[in-house]
This record gives structure tokens, sequence and C-alpha cells, in this order.
């Protein structure tokens, strides 16, 4: 049975798995891939540098042991939690943010003490202004590192299915930098991917939307 995981820095997806996936093929075929088939635990780091400081596409560590080796890569760094929303409409619409220049969907940072579920929706209402959305079901983690205040971060992000009217009033939060907010049938997602993040397109898949217009 496949055991894959996904990292992206920026928008180069590090695998680590013990299978190799049709999407790891692709890469395999064009790019600059790092592969590795027989890792050692100094691979990790490697991948690491490759991916964030130097012109490498992306990386694949196969082995029977992918927990083991991503556990090994969250030991490289620290890891922030958050919790978010795919939120749906009574019109089968998703509701999208637009903030620093990108489109996104709402999440943020779990606190302490917090329940993912509890995070997840306390975020989606704080960044939209929906104040009656109702969660429905687990999705999709998803994984991706930033800098930070000069640290480099691993954010382990969880994702649910949510349910919301479109009788409740968008409230862009301003002080998120939340520029925008808008439902978006699935019709018109393709045209938004060119500008959101990898991560994004992962929880649009996870829901099954069709991402080729």
């Amino acid at each position: 049975m496949a055991n894959t995981y996904r990292i992206y820095f920026g928008n180069k997806p590090f695998y680590i798995s013990n299978v190799l996936t049709p999407d790891m093929q692709q890469l395999t075929d064009a790019g600059c891939t790092l592969v590795i088939n027989q890792p050692t635990d100094s691979c990790v780091q490697s991948c690491i540098h490759d991916l964030d400081k130097t012109d490498a596409d992306a990386a694949i560590i196969l082995s029977s042991k992918p927990d083991y080796y991503f556990q090994l890569l969250q030991s490289k760094f620290q890891t922030i939690t958050a919790g978010g929303g795919l939120v749906k409409n009574e019109n089968g619409e998703y509701l999208f943010i637009f903030r620093r220049g990108k489109w996104d969907l709402p999440k943020g940072k779990l606190d302490e003490g917090e329940t993912l579920e509890a995070c997840a929706l306390r975020e989606v209402q704080e960044e939209t202004g929906l104040q009656h959305v109702q969660l429905m079901a687990p999705l999709i983690t998803t994984w991706h590192t930033y800098h930070e205040r000069g640290q480099f971060l691993l954010k382990e992000s969880v994702w649910y299915r949510m349910e919301a009217s479109t009788a409740e009033a968008l409230v862009p939060q301003t002080e998120e930098d939340i520029q925008t907010l808008q439902w978006v049938a699935p019709h018109d997602i393709p045209a938004l991917l060119d500008n959101t993040f990898p991560s994004i397109i992962d929880v649009l898949k996870a829901e099954g939307v069709v991402l080729e217009g």
C-alpha cells in the first residue's frame, strides 16, 4: 500500500514514499529532480539544503520506511500546526480568500489547548466573517516550509470540509492582510490555479474538484 509524504519548499515538492507514483515519475522525466533509492539519514538534510538553496526542482526519497524518514525530516524543523477549511455553499461554490497577492483558503495556527477542529472553525470564522459554519469531515493534511524571523519552519495544515450559506455576509479579516473573499464555482477554479499555492491545489484535488478548464 502506498505511503507517501509530500512537503513543499516554495513550489518545489519533496516526496518521501515507499512507491514511485505517477506524479513522481513525471518529475523524474523532466527538470532537475533528486531521486534517492537507497537513502541514508544524511540524505534528508542534503535534500533540504538542495531544495532551499539550489536550482533543484524536486526531491524524491524512495524507501520501505517512509515514516522513519519523514520523522527524521521533522526533527530538522520546528513544526507549526494549523487548521483550515474548504468551505462549500448551497450552490456548490467554494470560498477563496485573496491574501498577499495569492488566492488561498482560510486557515490559521492552532492555539494552545485547542483542538484541530475548533481551530479550523475559528480561523474560518475570523478570516471570512461567517459565523454559521458547519464542519463536515477531515479532508487532507498538507505540509510546507517557510522562513520567518530567521527560522526555517515546517507547517502542518489540517484541512476540513465545511459548509456555509451565501445568506451570510462575507467580511475579510483585513488585519490578516485578506483583501477579498469570493465564492467560486468549480468551473471557474482552474483560472485561479496559476496564482495559488501547490498545497491549495492538493486540497482541491482531495475534494475531487476538476482542475483543468
